[in-house]
């Protein structure tokens, strides 16, 4: 963030400091962001707007850089890991606080579900093809979603006038995507012809989506 500053100032990026000279000299950070002198004390006094200068919420782009703000992005990054810290003691592993991952699973039936997830955890815990497709799944689905983010809000400054690293970002993003969610068919198709046992999946989700599959295929083929 600081040499961004510097940069987009136009100082000779031979006279910038080094990044560990930031970290070890406070004073030197103080000098672009003022508010750094005071610690964390604006913090603890609940005076949070004392950090504007660096956590920001401009949205839109930097017109020097045609980027996001880096300012927003460090933002963005440190109220994530707060709700990340925050949910970490949501769910229960090995001790005894928070919400059993089971329960909750079973606990989500709707209307037209059935049995609704119910036995979802036991698959997912003695089926590994079952867990790979769905992570394959979640991870294909998240990398298509990169590759469209990193041209239609840049992060990184400049980026966005790099037409060659542009195309092939998105051309790599959209690749991996692609053979990931191939993955993650393939490894439901190996989990459904070997670990799938209907007698005892009777009524729940799974079981009802396959009951109605020539209903849903059908449909899909109308819409698409």
């Amino acid at each position: 963030l600081p040499i961004n500053q510097f940069l987009d100032a136009g100082v000779d990026p031979k006279e910038i400091p080094l990044p560990h000279e930031f970290i070890l000299n406070r004073d030197l950070l103080a000098q672009l962001y003022p508010s750094f002198a005071e610690g964390a004390t604006p913090f603890f006094t609940l005076n949070w707007s004392k950090y504007a200068e660096f956590l920001s919420f401009r949205g839109g782009l930097d017109p020097i850089t045609g980027g996001l703000w880096l300012s927003d992005i460090a933002h963005h990054h440190l109220a994530i890991a707060i709700l990340f810290l925050i949910a970490g003691h949501m769910y229960r592993t090995n001790w005894g606080i928070g919400h059993g991952l089971k329960d909750i699973l079973e606990a989500h039936k709707g209307p037209f579900t059935g049995q609704g997830h119910k036995g979802l955890y036991e698959i997912l815990t003695t089926s590994w093809h079952a867990q790979l497709s769905l992570n394959l799944a979640m991870l294909g689905s998240t990398t298509i979603v990169v590759a469209h983010h990193m041209y239609s809000m840049p992060p990184y400054p400049y980026l966005a006038t790099d037409y060659g690293t542009q195309l092939s970002l998105f051309t790599h993003h959209m690749w991996i995507g692609g053979f990931l969610i191939v993955g993650a068919a393939a490894h439901a198709a190996i989990f459904m012809v070997r670990d799938y046992d209907p007698t005892t999946r009777y009524n729940d989700l799974l079981d009802r989506v396959l009951r109605h599959r020539d209903a849903i295929i059908s449909h899909l083929n109308w819409v698409c």
